[in-house]
């Protein structure tokens, strides 16, 4: 794995989705054929592919994206957030044959949500489309994808980065079947404790955190060289050439966990990118995910690099 050592900001590139999320509030799941009221909803931009590559440029980055959007009105959306936050687009593709992505996304009294989504058009990015971003990976620190895009495409954008020497990190979510082919591609695995339990068809209604340490070793020895499991409110689990170990989360008070994941993905891949050891990048994560739960929103709650900074000083000062 290639580690960044220059002082000026390091290049990550973002391969992934874009949508439309649509939220609600709502007190619990409705009961077939039930018509329940929710509150507070909220439009705006999302998906993990968008989400993340505005985490890693409110951290610090220079970022591109690679992703697909449909010609319609909602894909304005994606090119107005890419202009406001700095993303470089020279990669954004666009198709007439799918709708932009969408998702709907419930949230919960206590924080926690469900998400529906419907990719459309991120379904149409390819291989070949990625080829077509090989300089832009080549001239990366870090590559940084997930699974709501095809698979090929993030297999292409893994053995890209791989072939120039980058690091290489896959978010594998949402956890579908066929990631075997993503081995030996992968530098660095980040699920859930819930995504990574279905990676080894283990029943993920019975995955606790606790499980994490086990988990991750398993997929470690699976063919990952590191594996990071996020476990929410209790931290993180690595396991990589010098073990497994847990690392603390910083607790805060949940408002919306939408888009905690793709902010400590991003913050993992910014802190790799910039050569801090793997510990102090997820520890760093920790603390952009944790800072992403305490407001409503996705692309709204994402922190900017002196919030983590200040986050990280208050929570894991006694360690330094």
């Amino acid at each position: 794995m290639t580690r960044h050592t220059k002082k000026t900001a390091p290049t990550i590139t973002v391969v992934g989705s874009f949508t439309v999320d649509m939220m609600m509030r709502i007190p619990r799941l409705p009961v077939y054929g039930e018509t329940l009221l929710g509150s507070s909803f909220l439009q705006a931009p999302g998906g993990k592919g968008a989400n993340q590559a505005v985490a890693c440029a409110r951290l610090g980055a220079n970022v591109n994206y690679v992703g697909v959007l449909g010609m319609d009105s909602m894909a304005e959306a994606a090119l107005e957030l890419f202009r406001q936050e700095g993303i470089g687009t020279e990669c954004l593709f666009r198709t007439d044959e799918a709708a932009t992505g969408v998702g709907f996304v419930l949230q919960f009294p206590d924080g926690n949500n469900v998400c529906l989504t419907d990719m459309a058009a991120n379904q149409h990015l390819s291989a070949d489309m990625v080829d077509r971003a090989a300089s832009l990976i080549e001239e990366s620190d870090a590559v940084l994808t997930c699974l709501e895009i095809p698979t090929d495409a993030a297999l292409r954008s893994m053995e890209l980065a791989r072939k120039h020497g980058v690091c290489s990190i896959l978010n594998p979510a949402p956890a579908i079947a066929g990631i075997e082919k993503l081995k030996g591609h992968v530098d660095v695995l980040t699920p859930n404790h819930v995504e990574a339990a279905a990676l080894l068809n283990i029943d993920p209604d019975a995955a606790t955190s606790a499980d994490a340490v086990a988990i991750a070793r398993t997929l470690r020895e699976e063919g990952f060289p590191a594996v990071i499991i996020t476990c929410g409110e209790d931290g993180a689990v690595i396991a990589d050439g010098c073990g497994e170990m847990r690392v603390l989360g910083a607790k805060v008070q949940a408002v919306d966990t939408t888009g905690a994941g793709d902010t400590f993905n991003a913050a993992l891949a910014v802190a790799i990118a910039e050569g801090k050891p793997l510990v102090e990048a997820v520890m760093f994560a920790n603390c952009a995910g944790a800072l992403a739960c305490m407001k409503v929103g996705c692309v709204a709650a994402i922190p900017y690099r002196d919030e983590v900074e200040e986050r990280f000083r208050s929570t894991y000062s006694a360690m330094n």
